[in-house]
């Protein structure tokens, strides 16, 4: 009999233990969140509900329904989780009463597994909250779009207004906007026609750029303000601050650049001007004080890719606009000085000054005849006084430069006699003998005079 009775005390006690196990989870009810942690709690498979009255005092509008789960170790915050002050693990979780469903587990380990959802009834259908220990996530599920201010309208979308960068197709934005297109995909800002971007300032007075693909003309827009409009046509790339496209200011064209053209037949090629205006390129200098020497603006010529280096790649000529002297308010003097290079960088070899005396520093030909190294000049007061019949008299003038066996011309300052003539010679270094003959029958004397002697050197 005594074995019947323990037999059945035992089944009791099991059967008991088996629908005390099946019953839900243990259920409170406190008046602070300090009561709520300090609840004491048994077992780390341990589940119980709470609900609070409020955070510090009842009634205070931080309180709410909590969920406790004896397993987890997440972080203590101040928001939703608190470490109850008895167990080492489990956690007390505050449950939004807006959530429809929520799980339990809100540690995240992947970027795919989420800490909140918002379902509609069916799971392909979520939008999904998570997090790692690197990023915040936030993701539509079944290949739905995500809509921002969709429907309410007249609402404002604000991202980072006090600092950061917004990534498009890129995890690391350098910048405040920062899109990414890969290697193949293509990055595209659709417009009105064929604008694919427009940029205006808030009043669209002072500032309008519209970007626009397509064959036709330029987008037009408001018409306020500065317009800079660029399009993209086969193979060309124009700019205009024409809004109908009426002018092209700039174009690149199959490698070549043009400036009032949209077809450039080199490399450069300029179109402006009427009648006696024409194109005008400019180099000016920004130099506030111009002193003699000082150089206006230059164009070089050379050969940066020969493959025999060195002389070849030095600059081989030039075109220089060189001061003469300090630039006043009454003065801009200024020379042109043509340079050319041989085994050198481009030395000055024709100078054109202000007064449009040209320099040469090397022989002139003209045509095919024989180039001329220099030309010098001088002249002197000669009385060659009366000179008998048949005879002759000589006198000298200074042509500093002249070298024995140069060719003479003299200058004669009138019509000289009859049967009288004037000849000259380079007699010595820097001197010109000026001879005059008469071959008249009788004596000539002719009258005190300048004469120029002209010493050509070949």
């Amino acid at each position: 009999m005594k074995k019947l009775t323990l037999f059945l005390s035992l089944a009791v006690v099991l059967s008991f233990a088996v629908v005390a196990k099946a019953q839900a989870p243990m259920s409170y009810r406190v008046d602070t969140i300090n009561d709520l942690l300090n609840i004491t709690l048994y077992g780390s498979d341990a589940k119980a509900i709470a609900y609070v009255g409020g955070g510090t005092a009842r009634n205070d509008g931080l309180g709410g329904l909590f969920f406790y789960d004896g397993t987890s170790a997440l972080t203590t915050n101040t928001y939703s989780v608190y470490k109850p002050t008895s167990v080492t693990t489990g956690r007390w979780f505050k449950l939004p009463t807006s959530v429809v469903n929520q799980e339990t587990d809100v540690t995240v380990a992947t970027e795919s597994t989420y800490a909140w959802k918002l379902l509609d009834g069916n799971a392909a259908n979520a939008f999904s909250i998570g997090l790692t220990s690197a990023n915040v996530y936030m993701q539509t599920w079944g290949s739905r779009p995500l809509y921002i201010n969709s429907s309410l309208g007249g609402n404002n979308t604000i991202i980072n207004s006090t600092g950061g960068n917004v990534g498009i197709g890129t995890t690391g934005p350098g910048y405040k906007l920062d899109v990414f297109g890969g290697n193949t995909a293509t990055t595209r800002f659709n417009g009105t026609g064929n604008t694919q971007i427009h940029i205006a300032d808030n009043s669209v007075t002072t500032l309008e750029i519209a970007i626009a693909s397509g064959a036709g003309n330029f987008m037009a827009s408001s018409g306020v303000g500065d317009v800079c409009i660029v399009q993209k046509a086969g193979n060309k790339m124009l700019f205009s601050t024409s809004p109908t496209g009426v002018t092209t200011d700039l174009a690149l064209s199959g490698g070549n650049v043009g400036f009032g053209t949209a077809t450039p037949v080199s490399l450069t090629e300029i179109q402006g001007g009427l009648t006696t205006v024409g194109s005008v390129l400019t180099l000016g200098t920004k130099e506030p004080s111009v002193v003699v020497s000082d150089v206006l603006g230059r164009v070089n010529f050379y050969a940066p890719l020969d493959a025999a280096g060195t002389d070849a790649n030095l600059v081989a000529g030039s075109i220089v606009a060189q001061a003469e002297g300090t630039f006043s308010a009454t003065s801009n003097a200024t020379s042109l000085l043509f340079q050319t290079g041989s085994s050198e960088v481009a030395t000055t070899k024709l100078t054109i000054s202000s007064a449009g005396a040209a320099t040469f520093t090397g022989t002139v030909a003209i045509g095919s005849g024989t180039p001329i190294a220099k030309v010098v000049s001088a002249t002197a007061t000669l009385d060659f006084g009366n000179t008998a019949t048949l005879t002759s008299t000589d006198l000298p003038i200074t042509v500093t430069g002249a070298a024995v066996g140069d060719s003479v011309a003299i200058g004669l300052p009138a019509a000289p006699d009859a049967n009288g003539c004037f000849t000259g010679w380079v007699s010595a270094a820097d001197t010109v003998t000026v001879r005059f003959n008469n071959y008249s029958a009788g004596s000539i004397d002719p009258a005190s005079a300048t004469y120029r002697a002209t010493v050509t050197q070949f």
